[in-house]
């Protein structure tokens, strides 16, 4: 009995160790990832997704509903061009580009001729061949607290939803997948606002969610700067997603 219960307390310690082991690989692992990103980011770009309802618009004015195409339309133009004067005057971590999500699957499948990319003043980037590098994507559909994701049998992966909404502004890779933790992934969470907040909506704002966006990849950076210069050419971790 007593030699049972040693064997039993050594195994579980065994196993102990050996769990500790692997989620200190894990979160050493998403660090360096994480460091490595956000490096990629400041000295590069990000493309921001633009909004759009192609399909919807089209389906009214198909069957005679002018007036409803036409209001979605000029909401929809409204929005994106918040989007654009917030970047322009609170955004500076990085250069920016915008494509419409209409071109989300050719981003994704890498046809880079069939997506139109605009700069800052709207002109139409012709050269693309900075698509081919590594990039990132700022999305304003939401972001969720834990995503789950689809892997192919080729080896690419697709969003599959997620848990409840973390915040309004999510940073994705260019497969359309969240960053996960350590990097600051979500911009504009309901959660610590205050009550004057709540009462003006911010999270309306597109001006307030560019800025916290702003904010938060800074902080990140100026706090994690020399770990980032150690790690920012590092090639050697594991790309995985996890539920953060």
């Amino acid at each position: 009995m007593n030699n049972y219960n040693l064997f039993h307390k050594y195994w579980t310690l065994l196993l102990l160790v050996i769990i500790t082991s692997t989620s200190c690989s894990i979160v050493f692992n998403n660090r360096r990832m994480a460091y490595r990103q956000i490096h990629s980011i400041k000295n590069s770009f990000v493309l921001v997704k633009l909004k759009s309802s192609e399909k919807k618009i089209k389906f009214l004015m198909e069957n005679n509903r002018d007036q409803e195409a036409k209001e979605i339309m000029t909401e929809i133009e409204n929005e994106n061009q918040d989007i654009i004067k917030a970047f322009a005057e609170e955004y500076d971590f990085s250069n920016y580009y915008f494509f419409s999500s209409d071109s989300y699957k050719d981003l994704k499948e890498r046809n880079f001729d069939q997506v139109p990319i605009t700069d800052k003043d709207g002109n139409e980037i012709a050269n693309k061949d900075f698509l081919e590098n590594d990039f990132y994507i700022i999305s304003f559909d939401g972001a969720y607290e834990s995503q789950f994701v689809k892997t192919n049998p080729d080896g690419t992966r697709d969003p599959a939803g997620g848990t409840f909404r973390q915040g309004e502004v999510a940073v994705l890779d260019h497969e359309f997948i969240q960053l996960i933790k350590p990097f600051p992934y979500f911009a504009g969470s309901k959660f610590g606002l205050s009550d004057d907040d709540r009462r003006d909506n911010v999270l309306g704002n597109k001006k307030y969610l560019v800025q916290d966006l702003n904010r938060r990849l800074a902080k990140f950076h100026i706090t994690n700067f020399a770990r980032i210069q150690h790690f920012k050419d590092d090639k050697n971790y594991t790309k995985v997603h996890d539920t953060n």
